[in-house]
């Protein structure tokens, strides 16, 4: 909507009801010029009481609190008479400045006071209570305060996440506007997160042309950040020009400059490697490398002989009474032997089994163990399934979200390494390169590291395909179960799933046991169909509760992809009620009982365990919960994540999505009693074996796929797999 469009009020903030720093997210009672007071609700950071400022919005009306003003864009206006710049400071705008220390200074030095305040702080001592020490504080916290408040008026009024304001004054400080003028790019590199087209924006208002040197180079470091997002360790020199001459509209020869430029600064290594002329970000290249030459050292290290592996996978069997398969004894023997051991296989194979196993033994060698996984479903299905404490990646580390830094520390590491002898990762297929590093420093020297997955999965959201590129390097032993086991061989999603992975079809005729195919040939009938199962068939049919259905799709788009669905079943599942409270974001109606998904890591968000009191922060990609609460006095939702209780205010509900349908890609890692697998128009680029595979997979009792037979048999024989560019493999596999 148009500035032009929007309604303007003008007025003096009376009082700040709720302020939320990180988003900048306000609601305050404004007495407007007109002498009535009103409240404003929207992003306004830092604002304090005593400020005069102009608000672009438009008027709402809440059912509970009536009419609201909804605020777009704001501005600050500078008080210029007594009363304003009296008003300003004795808010609390200005730290150690009080309302009486700010009646004596408007008395002393009137309209001049926060000229004085500014420029010429010694002069303040004329103001009884002041000394010269307590004077200059007071200017440099009201140059801090205003310097900060051009900054973030600036972002927002260029409609830029607030948060770009607090992480480029954390970065400059006082300076952070100048620095910005002097290189708007600095929005899109990776400490801040924007994106390009803004920054190009700004850049052309401040005069800046489209082949300076400055754009030339931050659109190269631009794509390689971007498809780091795409999983890729490093682009191909070439095509990295192609890439970067088609982003910023400029001749070959600029990127080539600008490519020797950043390589002479550091900020990209260039190498020849996996026949490929490879552009890495120096830190993904510093990365990458670590990797390799920490799974090559610990790779070197064999903690007992043979003979001692072998006797100790006897006294195993004996003591848990298991008669343990050929390739689940390579298994244990290789993880007694070896320092990092792989284990992969499919569904039915005895994984599990084989995990238990390997507790067991490493609990007869002595050695303290860790179990861990990438997500916390996963980390809470590894537990429920080996009667063992298991936790994420990330607390095994104990991480923490620099605000300074504007990443993930980890208080685990090469410096303060874990005191575990033993640690077993399940579901590693999710492992990116980063977080392989990361837990790969925290390792001392001699402690068993055993890499748990199902290599055929989707590949880690992150960079890398640390999984798929061990495993091909040959240099660690890896077990691949292939035996499927009898209580597993009844299981039809298990022999599908297998088929599937093996290139041939599933059997869609058979249509009992658990898994069936129900074919619909229009978006309409498959809507249909699904609301159907969703709401009665499955729960009345076979027992199952409607919260532990869940919806995959391949896709988010179309009218058969999660949006859509998500959509028609919150209609059926969590319909409106006058016992229920809603709210619109974007295009979400969000309401309490409604599923919901984070779909972006925030390291930030404070979380609690109501039962224990427990309190932590770090809500992940993927975590799937349920609003229970939407609270629109303080403007804020309640979302339960399993036993994680969090409040999101409401500008920040821009990190979740209902769940009632999610793609193959979100519900990695995770397993659920029934699933209700969607295939039809599927984007051409989704159509692969790799999404049918991991979708089928998902579902532990039940599965249903609807849709068309002939998407499901163009995935089956769609092998190929997203190529992503790394060379863990190469450098794993290097003399």
């Amino acid at each position: 909507m148009e500035l032009q469009e929007l309604t303007i009020i003008s007025g003096t903030v009376l009082s700040l009801i709720y302020q939320n720093d990180e988003s900048g997210y306000t609601v305050l009672r404004l007495l407007q010029d007109s002498l009535e007071e009103i409240t404003a609700v929207g992003c306004m950071p830092f604002l304090c009481k005593g400020e005069i400022v102009r608000l672009f919005g438009i008027w709402t009306t809440h059912i509970s609190y009536g009419d609201q003003f909804s605020v777009v864009q704001f501005e600050r206006c500078i008080p210029a008479d007594e009363e304003g710049i009296l008003s300003y400071l004795s808010g609390g705008a200005v730290k150690g400045i009080g309302p009486k220390t700010a009646e004596r200074i408007v008395r002393r030095f009137g309209t001049e006071s926060l000229y004085i305040i500014s420029t010429d702080p010694e002069k303040l001592t004329e103001v009884k209570g002041i000394t010269l020490q307590k004077a200059i504080l007071i200017k440099q916290e009201y140059n801090r305060r205003a310097s900060l408040s051009v900054l973030t008026d600036f972002i927002v009024t260029n409609a830029l996440p607030v948060q770009l304001a607090f992480r480029l004054y954390r970065q400059y400080g006082e300076f952070a506007f100048e620095e910005l003028k002097k290189n708007p790019y600095l929005i899109c590199s990776d400490f801040l997160g924007g994106d390009f087209s803004s920054a190009d924006r700004i850049a052309e208002s401040f005069g800046i042309n489209g082949d300076d040197f400055v754009r030339v180079d931050a659109g190269i470091l631009f794509e390689l950040f971007y498809n780091l997002q795409n999983g890729h360790a490093f682009i191909p020199r070439e095509k990295l020009i192609q890439a970067s001459c088609s982003l910023l509209s400029v001749e070959h020869e600029a990127v080539e400059i600008g490519l020797d430029r950043l390589s002479c600064t550091g900020q990209i290594i260039i190498e020849e490697i996996c026949l490929e002329n490879a552009v890495y970000l120096s830190g993904m290249f510093a990365t990458e490398s670590a990797v390799a030459r920490k799974i090559r050292e610990l790779s070197g290290i064999h903690m007992n002989d043979s003979r001692v592996a072998k006797e100790a996978v006897t006294k195993v069997e004996k003591k848990t009474g298991i008669q343990y398969a050929k390739e689940q004894k390579e298994a244990l023997n290789a993880c007694a032997h070896n320092s990092v051991t792989v284990l992969t296989g499919g569904p039915g194979t005895g994984k599990t089994t084989a995990v238990r196993g390997m507790l067991e033994l490493f609990d007869l060698l002595h050695l303290e163990t860790s179990l861990c996984a990438p997500t916390g479903l996963a980390a809470k299905r590894l537990s429920e399934l080996c009667g063992r404490d298991a936790s994420t990646v990330h607390r095994l580390l104990e991480a923490n979200f620099s605000q300074e830094e504007n990443k993930m520390t980890f208080q685990k590491n090469e410096k303060n390494q874990l005191n575990a002898k033993a640690v077993i990762i399940d579901e590693s297929s999710m492992l990116d390169i980063t977080l392989a590093a990361a837990l790969l420093n925290a390792i001392k020297p001699g402690t068993k590291l055993v890499f748990v997955g199902d290599a055929d999965q989707l590949p880690s959201v992150g960079p890398g395909n640390f999984l798929r590129d061990l495993i091909a390097s040959n240099l660690v032993p890896t077990i691949k179960l292939t035996k499927i086991f009898r209580q597993a061989s009844t299981s039809d999603i298990i022999l599908n799933a297998h088929r599937i992975n093996r290139g041939e079809s599933p059997d869609l005729e058979k249509n009992n046991g658990d898994f069936f195919f129900v074919s619909r040939r229009t978006p309409e009938a498959l809507m249909n169909t699904v609301r159907e199962l969703c709401l009665k068939r499955i729960p009345e049919s076979f027992g199952y509760k409607r919260d532990t259905i869940q919806v995959i799709c391949a896709s988010r788009i179309g009218d058969s992809g999660t949006n859509a669905l998500n959509q028609a079943l919150q209609e059926v599942l969590n319909p409106p009620s006058a016992q229920k409270q809603e709210l619109i974001f974007g295009s979400i109606i969000f309401r309490e009982g409604d599923r919901v998904i984070q779909v972006k890591n925030d390291y930030n968000l404070i979380w609690r365990r109501d039962d224990t009191g427990e309190v932590g922060t770090g809500i992940f990609n993927g975590d799937i919960g349920k609003v229970v609460k939407i609270d629109q006095k303080i403007q804020m939702a309640t979302v339960l994540f399993d036993d994680k209780t969090v409040d999101f205010p409401f500008s920040e509900l821009g990190k979740l999505e209902l769940s009632y349908a999610v793609t193959a890609h979100k519900a990695q890692g995770s397993e659920f009693d029934a699933v209700v697998l969607c295939l039809m128009r599927v984007p051409r680029r989704l159509m692969m074996r790799s999404i049918l595979y991991t979708a089928v997979t998902r579902a532990k009792k039940l599965l249903v796929i609807i849709g068309e037979r002939e998407t499901v048999e163009f995935m089956v024989k769609s092998d190929q797999k997203a190529k992503r560019y790394s060379a863990l493999r190469a450098r794993l596999s290097e003399d």
